[in-house]
């Protein structure tokens, strides 16, 4: 909760860039797959577990039809929103500049190493740079930074298509396992 708080008051101002909406987790009715039942579950426990953490109540809705296609079910997220990647690093990367920051574009990080005093981070260009504080944020490429970590990114997919006139259904949609 506060990561994304944080990041909506950076981007405050920038309203195109990021919308709340819910998320889905749809489930096919003609599979009559346990999935949604071995989920349905456990939603009981999950809210419980992130209303401590969080302080959000009911944070998964128990299942419901889905509205744009009643061949599926699906359990609702109601925290989820759409954020317009390149908009955002756009943003961030101009605010991060403006106050004195340092952007190293096309640069790969290749090794780190811890300091008496911080970090000595490594680059692909044969830069280091030696900083108090490092966050390694990242899925694709992960393993090879952390090797005691086995990280597995998941490919996402967007469709595309010609303008429509209205949307027929407004969310973020997951199937099969996310």
């Amino acid at each position: 909760k506060e990561g994304y708080n944080t990041l909506l008051k950076h981007l405050a101002g920038n309203k195109h860039i990021y919308r709340k909406v819910h998320g889905y987790e749809l489930f096919d009715k003609k599979h009559k797959d346990q999935a949604l039942l071995q989920a349905s579950e456990k939603l009981e426990y999950l809210n419980t577990c992130l209303q401590k953490g969080t302080g959000i109540t009911n944070y998964f809705a128990t299942p419901v039809t889905f509205r744009a296609n009643n061949a599926f079910d699906a359990i609702q997220f109601k925290q989820e929103g759409q954020l317009q990647p390149t908009a955002a690093v756009t943003a961030l990367t101009k605010k991060f500049v403006n106050l004195g920051g340092l952007f190293h574009a096309a640069n790969r990080i290749t090794a780190w190493s811890a300091l008496a005093n911080g970090y000595a981070v490594q680059s692909s260009v044969g830069k280091e740079v030696r900083t108090r504080k490092m966050i390694i944020a990242n899925n694709a490429f992960a393993t090879g930074l952390l090797p005691d970590y086995h990280v597995q990114p998941n490919r996402a997919q967007v469709l595309v298509t010609a303008p429509l006139q209205t949307m027929p259904f407004i969310g973020n949609f997951h199937m099969q396992k996310g």
